[in-house]
């Protein structure tokens, strides 16, 4: 088995340049592996929790860079301060920062890193993945909807708000799974009062009647947020699991096979 690599981080802005009210730079946190191919690596992009980028996500971030790919979390929260971030009980307080959110923001946020990946020394734009956690995760679905022309799969953990109409995502995610081309994985757990069978079902029926590759986790004793070690829904058995599906998936997606380590979570 291979060594994880040893891994550098960055914090860089990207030019957004759509008029939507948004400022002109994007904050963008990178962490890339250190000097270890001539070649061109491929490229995650890993979209936040509601709780920011905070040292949660930068650390899946490190880990999966670990793994042999360019890592990109843009900090979606950039519109009411740069770099904000939330304790895990702090979920209210996370709400001025979440409204200005909205599906033609964020994908228009999204498309800001995409092309700011054109341009990256060393990533491979040919081979780009999508992750993200909780509204992170409906989010990653979304990009699939809007952008797969330019990714090459779409990897949701415990995605909220997947079968929800609001005034900012006016189409309720699961309805836009007719626009995906590109394969989807997915996680939930079974104690998640937020996100019922019923909804994981509906994603997964809505993927197979659009014939898109998939594959859909459901961990009956795991509540919403497993997959982080910092929070008291932690679940190791199923972080695990699903670590190891995940790395296991972007290896196969992103033809990286050479990269994965299958490290422990």
């Amino acid at each position: 088995m291979l060594l994880p690599i040893e891994v550098e981080t960055e914090k860089v802005f990207a030019k957004r340049d759509i008029a939507d009210g948004s400022p002109a730079e994007l904050p963008l946190f990178i962490v890339r592996p250190v000097a270890i191919s001539t070649s061109k690596l491929p490229v995650i992009l890993l979209i936040q929790e509601a709780f920011g980028v905070n040292s949660h996500i930068q650390d899946v971030c490190r880990r999966l860079a670990a793994q042999g790919y360019v890592v990109v979390s843009p900090d979606l929260y950039y519109r009411t301060g740069v770099w904000q971030s939330f304790g895990y009980t702090e979920y209210p307080a996370t709400a001025k920062s979440r409204v200005p959110l909205t599906e033609d923001r964020t994908m228009g946020d999204i498309q800001a890193v995409l092309n700011y990946i054109l341009d990256m020394e060393g990533a491979d734009e040919s081979r780009v993945g999508v992750i993200g956690y909780c509204m992170g995760g409906m989010l990653s679905y979304l990009t699939a909807s809007h952008f797969s022309d330019r990714i090459k799969t779409s990897v949701v953990y415990y995605g909220g708000g997947m079968t929800a109409q609001t005034p900012s995502f006016p189409v309720a995610p699961v309805n836009r799974t007719n626009r995906i081309k590109v394969p989807v994985l997915g996680f939930f757990g079974g104690m998640d009062r937020g996100i019922p069978k019923e909804v994981v079902d509906q994603m997964d029926q809505a993927l197979e009647a659009a014939d898109i590759e998939h594959a859909i986790y459901y961990y009956p004793e795991a509540d919403h947020g497993f997959f982080c070690n910092e929070r008291q829904s932690y679940h190791p058995i199923a972080a695990q699991d699903a670590w190891h599906r995940t790395l296991t998936w972007f290896a196969e997606k992103l033809d990286a096979s050479d990269s994965i380590l299958l490290e422990k979570q």
